[in-house]
């Protein structure tokens, strides 16, 4: 027998099995139903339907690559958190010591004269300091003119009870006697503080030091969760989707009409939003049908939207992240 004569048979098969995959409609609706029960149709929303061959290995690899690359973060993210906390404890630690420090330290102010009757004499005027509170005025009992700089050597012309003029350049101005310290009192001040200038700006430099990098270690956490995010929710699962065999926008009553093959496994795929004051909520559906008459109808609402990962899909739990030591983790530094 002739190859050709052979090859009939099996193509007069084939031919029949085609036309067997025959072809109907498939229509539904997308909506959502709010709290208060009504129900809001969603237009212009793409629904595609793609085969279930195609969709579910589509899924099996995007959960693949997602499980990689989470489990990668998460250990760059384990020793970042062991770092944060020790740097949290060591700043604790400055903190104390320069409040200790800060405790020692007593003010030039505390040094000023307190009544009228201790302000400085006409012998001791030749020698003032501001404190750190100074103000010059146009005149005994006058407006503040500017701030003078702590611990400024004055040049006193005059003094009234309770008010020095002093001479600055070519002007001069007044100045409060509880504004300025004699030059006994300023020496005294700085004998007893000898050394804890010193301290305190060294203690400073260290806290500070620590806070930065604590505060370099917190976004580098920061960016790693928002990174982990982005696997954790369904959008991630709509980026790069295998073309559909058939797609329709659903039209202002929020209906959709697809002709798809009978007897044939699909995954109805569609994503919408709607503004609800000034937030926009996002819904998500995958949902698995097939068409086994000649028409067939799905509904697309809250009942079937996908909104939240499913076990399946969801590779955050997998990667076992202790949620409540990142939360502390993301308070430090502050």
């Amino acid at each position: 027998m002739s190859r050709s004569r052979l090859l009939l048979p099996l193509l007069a098969v084939l031919f029949i099995l085609g036309a067997c995959q025959s072809e109907g409609k498939l229509t539904g609706e997308v909506f959502i139903v709010t709290e208060g029960g009504s129900n809001v149709e969603l237009g212009d929303t793409e629904v595609r339907a793609v085969s279930s061959e195609e969709w579910k290995p589509y899924l099996r690899e995007k959960r693949r690559r997602a499980k990689k690359v989470t489990a990668k973060k998460v250990s760059r993210m384990t020793p970042l958190l062991d770092s944060l906390e020790d740097m949290e404890s060591t700043l604790e630690r400055r903190e104390d010591e320069l409040r200790q420090v800060r405790n020692r330290y007593q003010p030039l102010s505390d040094m000023r004269a307190t009544y009228a009757d201790e302000m400085p004499t006409p012998e001791e005027i030749k020698g003032l300091y501001t404190v750190e509170t100074a103000k010059a005025k146009m005149k005994p009992y006058g407006d503040d003119l500017y701030d003078i700089r702590k611990e400024k050597k004055l040049n006193p012309i005059d003094k009234t009870k309770t008010y020095f003029e002093v001479k600055d350049g070519r002007t001069s101005y007044w100045i409060h006697g509880s504004d300025v310290i004699t030059e006994k009192r300023y020496k005294s001040h700085k004998r007893s503080q000898r050394g804890i200038d010193k301290e305190m700006e060294v203690k400073e430099m260290n806290y500070e030091k620590i806070q930065r990098k604590c505060e370099s270690v917190k976004r580098e956490v920061e960016n790693i969760s928002e990174i982990l995010l982005d696997y954790g929710v369904m959008e991630y699962y709509f980026k790069g989707m295998p073309d559909p065999e058939k797609s329709d926008r659903t039209n202002s009553e929020g209906k959709f009409e697809l002709t798809l093959t009978q007897n044939k496994s699909y995954y109805l795929v569609a994503k919408g939003r709607r503004s609800v004051g000034e937030e926009t909520e996002r819904y998500h559906w995958m949902v698995e049908t097939s068409l086994e008459s000649e028409s067939s109808q799905v509904m697309l609402s809250n009942s079937n939207m996908s909104s939240t990962l499913p076990d399946s899909l969801d590779v955050l739990t997998d990667a076992q992240i202790n949620t409540d030591r990142l939360a502390e983790a993301l308070k430090s530094c502050n």
